[in-house]
């Protein structure tokens, strides 16, 4: 493993010829809120007492920038960065920010096993209903909230994928010790109602995925220890 880890650095720095791709989305939020003060109160935004009304313009840091790199070798890295306004809410925006959302690096090792070692989202319940309008409106705009409320986050891992046919998979991942699963909860993914599992411990946990693909549907049964 540790040889693996030496030699990864130097694949991706040889002279082969090479595929890059970069891209990106930009969100704007623009929206007017008029609120009566119960609503005012269950939604809490305003100051929870009165009824309010507000314009807003917002650059929200679900933005991102990405790029991806793949070689005749079998190898390539992922890296997405978010930029954009990392706090605020209808009556204040703060400050601009980048944060890195992705940064992980592959080596297919044949045409059933790939190695997989950086930052992403792990085999367990990689999907999370996420909104993308009007994130700090203190309005609740998902379809489907509640339903698959585990989110695994994305954290440094090492992982090795299994393809058994072109439709099912098995993803089994080392994970960050000290990495934690999101219970969303039933208002949506906003920081303010995650709560933190905490692991704490000195070994990796290890989280494992069978994600299966039939048709337009696909299924994520995953377990993580």
């Amino acid at each position: 493993m540790v040889a693996f880890f030496l030699l990864l650095p130097a694949v991706f720095a040889m002279p082969v010829a090479a595929d890059v791709k970069l891209g990106g989305f930009i969100f704007t939020d623009f929206y007017y809120l008029d609120r009566d003060k119960e609503n005012a109160q269950f939604s809490r935004v305003g100051n929870g007492t009165n009824s309010y009304n507000v314009t807003t313009i917002q650059l929200p840091n679900i933005s991102r920038l990405h790029g991806r790199w793949t070689n005749e070798d079998n190898v390539g890295m992922y890296v997405e960065i978010g930029i954009g306004q990392r706090s605020g809410d209808v009556n204040q925006n703060t400050s601009d920010g980048v944060e890195l959302r992705y940064a992980y690096g592959w080596w297919d090792v044949n045409d059933w096993f790939q190695v997989q070692a950086g930052k992403t989202t792990t085999p367990l319940s990689p999907l999370n209903p996420s909104q993308l309008l009007g994130t700090r409106s203190g309005s609740l705009n998902i379809i489907g909230v509640g339903y698959g409320n585990y989110y695994s986050g994305r954290f440094p891992q090492v992982r090795g994928t299994f393809q058994f046919c072109k439709n099912a998979r098995l993803a089994i991942a080392l994970v960050d010790p000290n990495g934690y699963a999101r219970y969303v909860g039933e208002y949506g993914p906003w920081a303010k109602w995650l709560i933190d599992v905490q692991n704490n411990t000195k070994v990796p946990r290890i989280d494992m995925g069978l994600p299966i693909y039939v048709g337009p549907v696909s299924i994520y049964p995953s377990f993580m220890y």
